[in-house]
């Protein structure tokens, strides 16, 4: 017994007729005979009854019919729901985000995901820095992730081959300082530049905010020192305890309060690139990079 040989009998069931069954099924008549008939020998009883008018089912008969509608009712709910995973509108998506694209970033993508497939469960963690964050990928603890860089083509050629980076967007980079910290309402790179400066330990040589400071401390001739924090979150803790400066993505500045003095990086300062870093093997993945930009 096979879905065909069911489907051919509810036909016939529903139809009360071999030739109206055959009209629905675009067929001719002696093979639906052939499928009753075998289905009978099968299960050792008779299935239908002939009248005047067309075919009854028996009790046998009215028992398959049901059982017959639903195995065919789940094995179209079974394709469905196989043709949904397969394009990835269902299942789970891992996802690590950076913190520092947590305020804007990272919930403005996942909410443009989640708008054209609700069905997806998304698991989301987040990663102490970019490099975590890529590493993360690499050892397939997550499929993709969303992290800053000053380089989005050297991210990709240097730090992510074999995976696939799209662009979110840029975004501006601000000076942040306790209150008070420098002698003027809006200090530059110059100005702090005897300060002690907080970083989150991403080396220089990877293309992210400490080699963009780098950069402006050479321009600005300064040499400050330095202290690396666990987080963030530290920087931002200590900041607001009026300890250090630093730089941050300007969305991930914002909220601080009148503790923390917000100023404009210096004309020409390299800005950061939100991207997406992911393994492309799977659809759910595939459809959340159709949200982003290739890299030039």
């Amino acid at each position: 017994m096979d879905m065909r040989q069911l489907r051919y009998f509810v036909a016939i069931a529903e139809e009360g007729s071999l030739s109206a069954a055959a009209a629905r099924l675009l067929m001719t008549q002696p093979p639906l005979s052939a499928v009753v008939a075998g289905l009978e020998k099968e299960i050792g009883a008779q299935l239908l009854v002939r009248h005047p008018r067309g075919v009854l089912p028996t009790a046998a008969g009215r028992e398959l019919l049901a059982w017959a509608r639903r195995l065919e009712r789940e094995l179209g709910e079974a394709t469905a729901s196989v043709r949904a995973l397969a394009d990835g509108a269902t299942g789970t998506l891992r996802l690590t985000s950076v913190p520092s694209a947590a305020d804007r970033c990272t919930p403005a993508f996942l909410r443009r995901y989640v708008q054209r497939w609700p069905d997806v469960h998304l698991d989301v963690t987040e990663s102490a820095g970019p490099v975590a964050a890529l590493e993360a990928v690499r050892q397939r603890s997550a499929e993709a992730a969303v992290l800053f860089t000053s380089d989005p083509v050297e991210l990709r050629d240097r730090y992510a081959a074999g995976l696939e980076v799209r662009l979110i967007g840029p975004e501006p980079l601000v000076l942040m300082a306790p209150n008070g910290a420098a002698p003027v309402d809006q200090p530059g790179v110059a100005d702090l530049g005897a300060a002690l400066w907080l970083l989150t330990g991403t080396p220089a040589s990877f293309p992210g905010l400490a080699r963009v400071l780098e950069q402006e401390w050479r321009r600005a001739g300064v040499d400050p020192p330095r202290r690396t924090v666990a987080s963030l979150g530290i920087a931002r803790l200590f900041l607001r305890a009026g300890i250090g400066v630093t730089a941050m993505n300007e969305s991930a500045a914002a909220g601080l309060g009148d503790d923390v003095v917000l100023s404009p990086m210096p004309e020409g300062c390299a800005e950061l690139h939100a991207v997406v870093v992911a393994i492309p093997e799977q659809r759910t993945v595939r459809n959340l990079l159709e949200l982003a930009t290739p890299v030039p």
